[in-house]
């Protein structure tokens, strides 16, 4: 599925959805063909990934959890890259795994345990 995200900063997917690409691009209306660009998404990348002409980033079986995707361009033969254009990743975990369905199962185990006990005097 496509989800355009211009001018948002954050990208909410569920657990099911940790196989995704993100697509990028900068306008230079004169020269495109000279735009070069890298990106990394923090935790899984650590350093710049040179995407060339190819103006997009796939992740495959990512970890729920937070995540920034940053991309940057530059025009080939220069060294300045643009600004850092950031977007938050949010990969929320499934249901068992947060720590209000723990807390809840500590609470019912702890509550089975006293209630045993109470039953066995």
């Amino acid at each position: 599925m496509l989800y355009p995200i211009q001018n948002a900063d954050k990208l909410q997917l569920k657990h099911t959805q940790n196989f995704f690409s993100v697509g990028f691009s900068a306008l230079n209306l004169s020269q495109p063909e000279k735009l070069k660009y890298q990106y990394r998404l923090t935790i899984v990348n650590k350093n710049w990934v040179d995407a060339d002409n190819f103006r997009m980033a796939s992740y495959t079986n990512v970890a729920a959890g937070n995540y920034v995707f940053e991309f940057r361009h530059a025009v080939k033969g220069l060294v300045e890259w643009s600004p850092v254009q950031r977007v938050w990743v949010v990969i929320t975990p499934p249901f068992y795994l947060t720590w209000w369905f723990v807390a809840l199962l500590v609470i019912c185990a702890s509550l089975g345990y006293f209630i045993a006990l109470r039953l066995k005097r």
